[in-house]
């Protein structure tokens, strides 16, 4: 899957999409947060958005743990999901903080 980055230059570039996605939030705003191919050493060698909702930065190296599935996250299914995640962090000797 692909998505057209637009940038001020009036071109786009294609830029798979990625995993992990990070969400956070709730039911009045969620944030989503895409993690950029390896290309892109540094925040300004990405694309430039046109939408200023949009912001491209550098957050430095994280581990994360993810679980793939298909469908559209409703609720009972993230519960689940998480609830399976955090049984085999703690199972591998991971100490689960959120």
């Amino acid at each position: 899957m692909t998505a057209p980055v637009i940038t001020k230059m009036a071109s786009s570039e294609a830029i798979a999409m990625t995993a992990p996605i990070v969400t956070k939030g709730g039911r009045e705003e969620v944030t989503m947060r895409f993690i950029l191919p390896s290309k892109y050493v540094k925040a300004e060698d990405a694309p430039r958005p046109v939408d200023e909702r949009v912001v491209i930065r550098e957050e430095g190296e994280k581990k994360y743990r993810v679980v793939r599935f298909s469908g559209v996250a409703r609720e009972n299914v993230v519960s689940k999901k998480v609830e399976k995640l955090r049984k085999c962090l703690e199972r591998d000797g991971y100490n689960v903080v959120s």
